[in-house]
């Protein structure tokens, strides 16, 4: 198997490389990001590159059966367009790369906070309830709308397995 991921030099990106690489099963990780990961294990191909420039490409000369995207802004900022340009239309450019290249498995790590912290949320979540991200929140807000996007995509393109894991905080 050959697997991408976006935002493999982040924390999350480096443990996952770490686990896939010991894995036989799979023969290559292709990572996706601005920065240089801290590890180079032999099954890795790195390419340095922006998540908002064309994936089709990578994806496409590398075989990629699954594709994982972790990139996105963690911390808040006050350039709300840069980080949306990362978050959002990098998304959607993960989203057209994988989809023009074939890709049979998508993974997207969102975020419990798309749902936002109300007390009037039910006891368990659940697949059913409305993602309500809390209001200028940026990583809510944000997480929520790209979740959204994951899940249009997923209802648009049946023949593509979308997983859209809402993780909590990693302590």
């Amino acid at each position: 198997m050959r697997v991408a991921i976006t935002g493999i030099s982040g924390y999350l990106g480096t443990r996952l490389l770490c686990r896939l690489d010991s894995l036989e099963s799979i023969e290559r990780v292709v990572g996706v990001d601005v920065r240089e990961p801290q590890l180079s294990p032999s099954k890795l191909r790195f390419y340095r590159q922006n998540i908002v420039e064309p994936l089709t490409a990578i994806f496409t000369e590398n075989e990629i059966d699954t594709a994982i995207h972790l990139a996105f802004v963690l911390m808040p900022s006050r350039d709300w367009k840069h980080v949306r340009q990362i978050d959002v239309d990098g998304t959607i450019n993960f989203l057209e790369g994988c989809q023009s290249a074939h890709v049979k498995h998508i993974i997207f790590l969102s975020s419990h906070s798309a749902y936002g912290a109300h007390p009037d949320n039910p006891l368990p979540l659940t697949e059913d309830c409305p993602l309500r991200p809390l209001d200028g929140f940026q990583y809510s807000l944000y997480k929520a709308e790209t979740d959204r996007i994951f899940q249009d995509f997923a209802a648009s393109n049946g023949d593509i397995c979308v997983t859209i894991l809402r993780t909590c905080v990693v302590m």
